[in-house]
């Protein structure tokens, strides 16, 4: 902490609960004492600034997560501020979020949603919500100058080092809309590689993940950013060292061809159901209906499914 600075917000996203583990984590021996570690931090951090927690969105990583998970996220969660994230919507659909495990969360207190329609007001902030699909608000006419104006939003945006191979120029931080210029500070969330710069004279703070999900997140440590009343923002790492983490995913013999023909076989038979691609595939593979090699090429693609 900044000896003389005072902490004013405590900034995180892309929390991701799931009731298993991904790829990544899958020899941890109980995910959920896992997740419960950094969230842990998370409260203590509150605790020790007794300043608001704001979250950038997908709390969860599928928007009907299961009451298991659900009652875990209401005991171990702390109160925040938050949007929802794509993950947390059905078929990333706003209209549908009192469907949701997010909103329940709502329900149970653990999260103030921040309404895109109006700015929310605390004794410090200037909260305006930009979920997943909306575009960046405009700062309210009835703005208060005391208060310290942050968007807070679920949106795709990148800097040169952090992003995905292929990421759209429009996603660039340069391509933002002018509406951000009206904020101290833009917190964005999607974006697991999480960053800190600036859009003239707003800081911009991409949280990036919460936990160490994919294979290829071995160069990132997730963090918790701490907001001060100065307008700086502090990074500080999150403690992995009791993770278990699978680096390696051992590679297929080039030599040997991978049969796909039975998912595209079973998956032809769902026809035009409802039922969620994922969990059509997953139960397949429960049902060994799959070769070893298409099991594992199917794991890792729904591995980086975002």
């Amino acid at each position: 902490m900044r000896s003389t600075d005072i902490p004013i917000a405590i900034l995180c996203s892309d929390l991701h609960l799931s009731l298993k583990p991904p790829l990544a984590r899958s020899t941890e021996s109980n995910w959920f004492a896992a997740m419960e570690r950094h969230l842990c931090t998370l409260s203590e951090v509150q605790k020790e600034f007794n300043c608001p927690i704001i979250c950038a969105g997908d709390i969860f990583d599928r928007w009907n997560a299961p009451v298991e998970l659900v009652n875990f996220a209401i005991k171990n969660l702390p109160p925040m501020f938050a949007v929802p994230g794509q993950h947390d919507l059905p078929m990333h659909s706003y209209e549908e979020i009192e469907r949701t495990a997010y909103w329940t969360l709502v329900a149970a207190g653990r999260i103030t949603n921040l309404d895109p329609k109006a700015p929310l007001y605390t004794q410090n902030l200037e909260l305006y919500g930009s979920p997943w699909g909306f575009d960046i608000p405009e700062i309210s006419k009835a703005s208060r100058p005391h208060k310290t104006k942050i968007l807070v939003s679920h949106r795709y945006v990148w800097t040169e080092g952090n992003q995905y191979q292929g990421a759209e120029t429009e996603t660039h931080l340069s391509s933002l809309p002018k509406a951000v210029g009206g904020f101290d500070l833009a917190v964005f969330g999607d974006n697991h590689k999480g960053f800190t710069s600036n859009v003239g004279k707003t800081s911009v703070y991409n949280c990036g993940g919460f936990f160490i999900r994919k294979t290829d997140e071995g160069d990132y440590t997730p963090a918790i950013g701490i907001l001060y009343a100065s307008g700086a923002i502090e990074r500080g790492p999150l403690d992995i060292s009791e993770d278990k983490i699978e680096w390696k995913v051992a590679a297929i013999p080039e030599t040997k061809l991978v049969d796909t023909q039975k998912l595209i076989d079973e998956l032809n038979k769902i026809g035009d159901s409802a039922i969620n691609f994922v969990e059509v595939v997953e139960q397949l593979i429960k049902k060994n209906k799959l070769d070893a090699e298409s099991t594992k090429i199917v794991l890792e693609a729904l591995e980086h499914k975002e």
